[in-house]
């Protein structure tokens, strides 16, 4: 009789590089998918949409209709979730305006775009691949309209020509476009100078500041002034007296611009301020705000319809079909009547609502980038009509903004998890408003 000997363990062997599975870290679709908004917008605001042919402009614009119909199929396509009804009453309001609409194949495509613009990044959809998808695109915007003030501030000091329309475009198409990313660009560094102390954030601050001077778009260097006095009051708000002498500083910019013109022409260079000198402050919006409140008039519930206006108006384009409204609360009214603006002014107050019900709960950096931010939109929406653009970059970066505010209030109304006999000292990390931040 033999013994039968127990059988050990299978000895693992090594197997070679080209069999072994491949460890290579995959990008995510919806990372590369926010990629491609991102580039394809920054591509459409950029000179290669002033300066190329015309089959150049075209490949640009469809690409970017491309990016976003794909990044909607992405973020529905992962479901619903729980709705943001504020905002799908809004996108209601804009397509009941298109019963009285006069020109309804025109304003139909540009509300389906919007639409699909406010689902893909808008805060209407909140589930966690939503999330992660608006997360994705701010860290594109954030670190592209830094990237664009740097290289435009660079093109001023290297002497090249001005290529676009305005008084300084830098790498975009227009002045009025470069001077809101430079702002934004300048309160993202200032954030992250003051909360890391890191010098070199505060030269991309005094280089946006330059930017946004040499641009000469007054609506967004009077919210970039304002943000700038938010995040320094927020700073001293341990001395309540000077913080509020600060604030007081922004509030007045914004209320009286002539007296704070002739103090910033005397304070700065004259080459960066002959913009802003040969404007003045002087309001060459009122024929378009005048137009728009007509229109309102007209038809005051459901306004003219989406995106249009009269063809004989102020602001309106014979070739294009498109108009230049001078303000986003103005075109709320005229193109979607009183029902676009309760249904806006509802998203506008449940986030209100719901950012003080947790203010406390979001740490201090995220208040100072909550706070700035706020306060340059409030004061750029009232000069430049992009709250219905589709194919507008300040239309997307706005409403993504709106989309990462309800990411950050829905993390920090989550409960912070407790392990047993410690509690946490560190606050509820919410959602990054710039670039970077954890996911959520």
């Amino acid at each position: 009789m033999t013994g039968a000997t127990a059988a050990g363990p299978i000895p693992r062997t090594r197997t070679s590089g080209a069999l072994a599975p491949s460890r290579a870290k995959r990008i995510p679709l919806g990372a590369c998918l926010a990629f491609a908004l991102g580039a394809a917008y920054f591509a459409r605001a950029s000179l290669l949409a002033y300066v190329g042919s015309q089959w150049t402009i075209q490949f640009v614009s469809q690409v970017s209709i491309a990016a976003l119909m794909a990044a909607c199929v992405y973020v529905v396509a992962g479901g619903l979730g729980r709705l943001q009804w504020s905002g799908v009453c809004f996108i209601s309001a804009g397509g009941a305006s298109l019963w009285h609409c006069e020109t309804l194949e025109f304003s139909l495509t540009r509300w389906a775009g919007w639409a699909m613009m406010l689902l893909a990044v808008g805060p209407i959809i909140g589930t966690p691949l939503a999330r992660n998808f608006r997360r994705s695109a701010m860290d594109v915007l954030s670190a592209a309209v830094v990237v664009v003030t740097l290289v435009s501030a660079g093109w001023w000091l290297a002497g090249l020509p001005n290529l676009g329309r305005g008084d300084f475009t830098g790498v975009m198409w227009h002045s009025m476009t470069l001077g809101p990313i430079a702002a934004l660009a300048g309160l993202t560094a200032l954030t992250r100078a003051m909360s890391r102390g890191s010098i070199a954030w505060y030269g991309v601050f005094a280089a946006a500041a330059g930017v946004v001077t040499l641009a000469a778009s007054r609506s967004a260097l009077a919210g970039f002034v304002l943000g700038v006095m938010i995040l320094v009051a927020m700073k001293l708000k341990r001395r309540p007296f000077l913080s509020a002498a600060v604030l007081l500083v922004g509030v007045v910019v914004v209320v009286a611009p002539e007296a704070s013109l002739c103090f910033l022409t005397g304070a700065l260079p004259e080459n960066l301020t002959a913009g802003l000198l040969r404007k003045s402050w002087d309001h060459t919006r009122e024929a378009h705000w005048d137009a728009r409140w007509e229109e309102f008039l007209f038809s005051p519930l459901t306004g003219v319809g989406f995106a249009s206006g009269w063809e004989d108006t102020a602001g309106y384009n014979e070739e294009s079909g498109a108009i230049e409204t001078g303000s986003s609360y103005l075109s709320i009214l005229s193109m979607t009547g009183a029902l676009g603006a309760s249904a806006f002014g509802w998203l506008v107050a449940s986030a209100m609502h719901r950012t003080v019900k947790l203010w406390r709960r979001i740490d201090e950096r995220r208040q100072m980038e909550l706070a700035c931010f706020a306060g340059f939109w409030i004061v750029h929406l009232g000069a430049e009509g992009y709250v219905y653009g589709v194919g507008s970059l300040l239309g997307l970066t706005f409403w993504l903004w709106m989309g990462r505010l309800r990411d950050q209030l829905d993390t920090a109304a989550k409960p912070s998890p407790l392990r047993v006999g410690v509690i946490s000292r560190t606050p509820l990390a919410p959602v990054d408003f710039s670039c970077g931040g954890p996911a959520v």
